[in-house]
């Protein structure tokens, strides 16, 4: 495979669509070349790049979608995560390493993405929502 291999999906803000993202991610992972370690590590951090998006993006409202992009090419993978709410900045989110957030049973997603993956980018898309990118080479 030496072109960009692309694939969309859009799906209503429910949890019960971050299964199939999961599975997805991870043969877009495998058809990059990634080994099994690796393809389950990207599928963990755009599956919270994906919950993130429907939770707090879309705030879990069904009319809204999220909408994951897959750009696949031999050894590497880049996808975005989109969604339709507010925005936010990420430089606002608590690093879960502090010691006053370590019990939390939330707020992980950013540092598993940025621990997962080589880049993460996020954009805030006047008016439209927002824009997640991760991207790994192998």
């Amino acid at each position: 495979m030496t072109e960009t291999q692309r694939i969309e999906i859009s799906f209503p803000s429910k949890v019960e669509f971050l299964n199939l993202v999961h599975t997805v991610t991870d043969e877009m992972a495998r058809m990059a070349g990634f080994d099994g370690d690796e393809s389950l590590n990207i599928s963990l951090a755009v599956r919270e790049a994906a919950t993130n998006a429907l939770i707090h993006g879309n705030g879990r409202d069904a009319s809204k979608l999220v909408q994951v992009i897959f750009g696949v090419q031999k050894g590497s993978i880049e996808v975005e995560i989109q969604d339709q709410g507010a925005g936010f900045n990420p430089e606002d989110v608590d690093d879960p390493r502090d010691a006053g957030n370590v019990a939390r049973t939330s707020g992980r997603g950013i540092f598993l993405m940025r621990s997962f993956m080589d880049s993460v980018t996020f954009e805030k898309r006047n008016g439209d929502g927002m824009q997640v990118r991760l991207t790994k080479s192998v």
